[in-house]
This record gives C-alpha cells, sequence and structure tokens, in this order.
C-alpha cells in the first residue's frame, strides 16, 4: 500500500489507522493506514477481492473493523458511543452545489 500524507492545507477528514478485516482466514484489509483531506478526491482501485468495496463499507459502519481505527472528521466512528448519523449529518461539501469531477484532481489508491 502506498501511503502519502493529506495536503497540510487541508485538515484530515478521514483516517485509516493500521485497520485490519477478516472474513475468516481471510485477511482482507491488512494493516490499511491512509489519510483523505478533506475535498480530495481518491481513487481506490485493485483486483476482484482486494478489499475495495470492504474498505468503503468501513466508512459507513457496514463492516466492524477487526483492528485499528477509522476516524471521519477526527472521531473514532466504530468507538461505541459514536452516533454516525450526528457526524454525517454535518458534513456536506456539496449541499449547495452539484457535485462534479470536471477539473478536481484525484489521488490513487492501490489495493492488493
Amino acid at each position: 500500500m502506498i501511503s502519502i500524507q493529506a495536503s497540510l492545507r487541508h485538515p484530515a477528514m478521514i483516517e485509516f489507522h493500521g485497520v485490519n478485516k477478516y472474513y475468516g482466514s481471510h485477511h482482507v484489509l491488512v494493516d490499511v493506514t491512509e489519510t483523505i483531506a478533506r475535498g480530495e478526491v481518491l481513487v481506490i482501485c485493485g483486483p476482484s477481492g482486494s478489499g475495495k468495496s470492504t474498505l468503503i463499507r468501513t466508512i459507513n459502519r457496514l463492516e466492524a473493523i477487526d483492528s485499528g481505527r477509522v476516524t471521519f472528521d477526527g472521531e473514532d466512528i466504530h468507538a461505541p458511543h459514536v452516533k454516525l448519523d450526528r457526524l454525517l449529518i454535518s458534513v456536506n461539501p456539496y449541499k449547495h452545489r452539484r457535485p462534479t469531477l470536471a477539473n478536481r484532481s484525484c489521488r490513487l489508491m492501490p489495493l492488493g
């Protein structure tokens, strides 16, 4: 996995800290550590079964993680006391305009 530091101009929105996920004996996410800055566009790519969907599903807690931390705007979203709806309702960078990827740079995050 390639880890690239987020821009210092934009605070971290989502951070993965040593995230691991297993399905039985299959180790899908292996010590994932990555920082995604607010406003950054990130492309997650990899072969079938490399953990792309699983990684995304950990952000909205559709998948529990086995170890590590996922933080959203600085708060550990897998902590038992966190109410995910409270975090997500306050963060919508496109609430006043339709999102577009035109004229946006993006960063590649290869898995597998």
